[in-house]
Parts: C-alpha cells; structure tokens; sequence
C-alpha cells in the first residue's frame, strides 16, 4: 500500500487537466462532424454556440481554469452534435426532443405524424 500512495498521488495531480483535455478534443471532433454535416447553413445557431463555447473552453483551460474548461467544452459537444443531427435530419427541435424522449404510449401512436 505504501508503494502504491505516491503513484496515487502523482496521478490524481493532473487528472483535471487530462480530463477537461479529452473533453476539449471530443468537442473539436464533434464540431468536425458538424462542419461535414454542412451545419453551418442547416443548423446556424447551434453550429455558431458550440464554436463560440469551444473557443471560451481553449481560453479557460489556457487559463489553468481546468473545470471551467470541461464544462464549456462539454456544452459545445451537446451543441455541435445538435446542430449536426438537425443539419442531418432537418429536424426541429420539437422533434429532437420527442426523438430523444423515446417511443410513443401505445394510446398515442401516430399522434404526431399524421398522414
């Protein structure tokens, strides 16, 4: 146990840094995705968030603000894989929501797409 405490300590020291990393670049990939998507034109204003929130990421975590950074990170990961699925899909996001809710009660089947 003894041998194991300071390689313990070593490795939690720069665990959030690591961390908010990883999930800066998950949002560089996402937005990648997005961009090939054409999510610029199809989903404009969750394109231009996510960007705007993975640019104040790189900025917080140039800062050492390293829990701020995978925060803002994070959220531009939700943003930019938005604003792929609807530049995808062409869905709104009433649909996305309904989308991501699940399948219909059987007592209401067909409701929302009525032909």
């Amino acid at each position: 146990m003894r041998r194991l405490l300071p390689l313990l300590l070593l490795m939690s020291t720069g665990c959030t840094a690591v961390k908010s990393g990883v999930v800066l670049v998950q949002a560089e990939q996402a937005l990648m995705d997005a961009e090939a998507a054409r999510a610029q034109a199809g989903a404009v204003y969750e394109y231009t968030l996510a960007d705007l929130y993975r640019d104040k990421a790189r900025e917080e975590w140039a800062a050492s603000q390293f829990a701020a950074a995978e925060e803002l990170a994070a959220r531009a990961v939700e943003l930019a894989d938005e604003a792929r699925e609807k530049a995808e899909f062409g869905l709104d996001e009433g649909t996305l929501e309904q989308i991501e809710a699940g399948p219909l009660p059987e007592d209401q089947e067909g409701a929302l797409w009525d032909p």
